[in-house]
């Protein structure tokens, strides 16, 4: 088994990725709300400048 820097969401029955909108491919970032709503999706690798963008506005600081 190969280790990786993050956490990774096993989902053999599919449920999970059907509940994202049919998540097919990887890598796939989902920025998730305490209410449910998905506030980003991005497919491919993400710059950690865009992703800490998206968290501050989602805390309100920018």
């Amino acid at each position: 088994m190969r280790k990786v820097g993050y956490k990774v969401a096993l989902d053999p029955s599919g449920r999970l990725a059907e509940a994202f909108g049919r998540v097919q491919q990887v890598p796939n970032t989902l920025l998730i709300a305490q209410d449910g709503r998905i506030i980003l999706r991005k497919l491919g690798r993400i710059r950690i400048e865009e992703l800490r963008t998206a968290i501050e506005r989602l805390l309100g600081r920018i």
